[in-house]
């Protein structure tokens, strides 16, 4: 014998001022079976972050496009100054790579650290051995994270000062 068993239900999302439409389930009961029965439509809501707050529209309405020249230019000008630094201090960081958008670095007494572009969300996403996971968006032509207000320069700069004291990436 088989029992039919929702795993979960999912709540209705609240209709809110629309600005953009995203998928919505809901369970409506089944009046010839009696179970609940899950339904799939649409709910309009703000865009917002993570924690609720909203995304400013300059974030929100950056195209693919914007998004990939500016992170490619970032990234490039990232990897020429770490590879200088690396250059200066082989020994605490002796490997810079950068490929398809994707770079890796190795600081001696840190780690390594996994910094990628995030097409999808129009993101850079960091995944460092100190901080732990971040994501950073392009916010008034700066890689910002709007979880925390960190910029992703500044945060990579004071990880790289606990290696080696004085680093600087300058102005990326």
């Amino acid at each position: 014998m088989f029992r039919l068993i929702f795993v979960a239900q999912l709540p209705r999302v609240a209709l809110r001022q629309s600005t953009r439409r995203i998928p919505l389930l809901s369970s409506i009961k089944n009046k010839y079976i009696g179970k609940n029965l899950f339904i799939r439509g649409y709910a309009e809501h703000n865009i917002n972050s993570t924690f609720g707050n909203e995304i400013p529209k300059e974030v929100a309405n950056l195209t693919l496009n914007d998004y990939h020249n500016a992170a490619d230019e970032y990234l490039e000008n990232l990897v020429t100054g770490l590879e200088e630094l690396s250059e200066d201090n082989p020994n605490e960081l002796p490997d810079v790579e950068l490929n398809h958008g994707v770079m890796t670095l190795e600081i001696t007494g840190l780690g390594p650290y996994v910094i990628n572009k995030q097409p999808p969300n129009k993101q850079i996403w960091i995944a460092s051995p100190v901080s732990g996971p971040n994501r950073f968006d392009l916010y008034k032509g700066q890689w910002i994270s709007l979880r925390n207000g960190l910029n992703l320069t500044n945060l990579l700069t004071a990880e790289l000062q606990q290696a080696i004291p004085g680093a600087s990436l300058g102005d990326i």
